[in-house]
């Protein structure tokens, strides 16, 4: 028995070979074809877009994806293409991180189980509205409470990739702090946790006084498809952050060293006093 182990994953390795080769064959050569029948498949379930949905959403850029109308979406053009739901779940508030630093707003994302970085969300059915589908996915991958729903006033843009025939349908949720709250703690009993999902985090939305940590350090995160983009234009079109902070924050550098730690120790000393007898929301 001991001795047939080593052969059997060698042909389990094998067989995966072969999965993966038939998949970058089709999705190359014929397009329409693989992206129709995937789409299609009755078998798969909870982990529909698992086989999938990683090598359609993975680009090169973010400038692949341009934004088209909600009515477009049913033209000739985008008749062949898988479509997908995924959704931005925040709370403003402006309570100090280490006593210091305006968070401007919770933001919930995802760490996934490629190591990638993204929203909650994901394909939409056969006979699913974009809603149902989000709904349907929120409730698997992070437990959501059912006095969560959406509508189509909650969908904030659609992003259409070419190279992939894809189509992205992006929502925001405002919650109360209660429900954000309950939210990140309902998602570890979820369907999917600690398989496609492997835990929820906040996005970090200040700069440290290094001019790096923070914000800009966290966009230096891998993020899956146009995570990084979503979250981007969400942030400037709720007005959470402006583009020239935005801007600033991509093109920060890191200048790790004793004198940035020495800045942060000292701003943190300064907005304590300053602000001990200040209440927060």
């Amino acid at each position: 028995m001991g001795g047939r182990i080593p052969a059997l994953q060698n042909y389990s390795n094998i067989k995966i070979y072969i999965w993966c080769f038939i998949i970058q064959f089709r999705e190359k050569y014929c397009p329409k074809l693989y992206f129709s029948n995937l789409f299609t498949k009755k078998n798969m379930i909870y982990h529909r877009g698992l086989r999938f949905e990683d090598e359609i959403c993975v680009a090169n850029s973010d400038d692949v994806f341009e934004v088209v109308n909600y009515s477009e979406i049913y033209d000739e053009k985008y008749k062949h293409c898988t479509q997908a739901s995924h959704c931005l779940i925040y709370q403003r508030c402006n309570y100090p991180i280490m006593k210091v630093y305006n968070p401007r707003a919770k933001i919930l994302m995802q760490v996934r189980f490629d190591g990638h970085l993204g929203f909650p969300g994901g394909i939409i059915d056969p006979g699913e509205s974009p809603e149902e589908a989000l709904l349907r996915e929120l409730t698997e991958e992070l437990d959501i409470p059912s006095t969560i729903v959406f509508d189509a006033d909650d969908r904030l843009f659609i992003h259409y990739n070419k190279t992939k025939s894809l189509i992205l349908h992006f929502f925001v949720k405002e919650v109360s702090s209660e429900l954000f709250r309950t939210i990140e703690l309902r998602s570890t009993k979820s369907l999917e946790y600690g398989n496609e999902v492997l835990g929820v985090l906040r996005v970090p939305l200040y700069t440290m006084c290094d001019g790096y940590r923070g914000f800009p350090a966290f966009l230096q995160n891998k993020f899956i498809g146009n995570s990084k983009q979503q979250l981007i234009e969400s942030l400037k079109l709720l007005n959470i952050m402006t583009s020239d902070e935005i801007e600033k924050a991509k093109n920060a550098k890191p200048p790790y060293g004793p004198s940035s730690m020495k800045m942060d120790l000292l701003a943190e000393n300064n907005y304590a006093k300053k602000h001990e007898n200040d209440t927060f929301s």
